[in-house]
Order: structure tokens, then sequence, then C-alpha cells
């Protein structure tokens, strides 16, 4: 190989490894924003309750299809019947389709302390 060539090689491959570096800053950013507003959002949900989301009710053979699926934990829950919820944990909470009217922080705060 010449010169030149080993250069373009070198260059070519310092270019892929600062893409793969800017993939995992990246990728790190997304997991803390969804650990940040899904704990917030876990912490003043009404259907987080023993660490399982009352809102997922799912038949009894969910558990054996859903990795996040679980026997029910609630008392008094309101299903009678033989059942799983859902894992409360940030990613279920993020992505919680009862929160897309909340926009913003204050929001979520406002909320907060009207419960307290």
């Amino acid at each position: 190989m010449h010169s030149v060539q080993l250069e373009e090689l070198k260059a070519r491959i310092d270019k892929l490894e600062n893409r793969d570096i800017e993939e995992l800053l990246t990728i790190l950013e997304i997991m803390s924003n969804v650990t940040f507003f899904g704990e917030m959002k876990r912490a003043n949900c009404e259907y987080s309750k023993y660490e399982q989301c009352s809102l997922f009710c799912l038949q009894s053979g969910a558990k054996n299809k859903i990795p996040a699926a679980t026997e029910c934990r609630i008392p008094d829950c309101a299903a009678a019947y033989s059942h799983c919820h859902l894992e409360a944990n940030n990613l279920t909470c993020t992505f919680c389709p009862q929160w897309r009217n909340v926009n913003t922080l204050s929001d979520l705060s406002k909320k907060a302390s009207e419960e307290k």
C-alpha cells in the first residue's frame, strides 16, 4: 500500500470511530432522558401502584409472552379475574399514553403540588 492509501484508510477509520462515539453519546442522552422523565411520571402517576401499572390490566397468559408482565400485586384491584399488570418502570412510564397532555416540567410539578 502506498502512503496515500494508508492515510485515506486511517482517515476512514477515524471517521468511523468518531461516528460510533457520537452514536453512543446520543443513546446515553436518550436513556438519561427516559430515566429522568419516566421517574418523574411514575412518581406522580395515579396508576403506578405497588411497582405495577394499574392502567394496563392483561390476561394471565400475557406473563408468558411479555417479560414486563407479572401477576397482580395491587390490593383491591378492580379486576376480579386472574390477571397481570405491566411493571411500572421508567421506560413504560415514559411512553405512557396517559401523559400525552402533560408537556412541560412545570405541568408535572404543578400536578404534584396539587396532590399534596
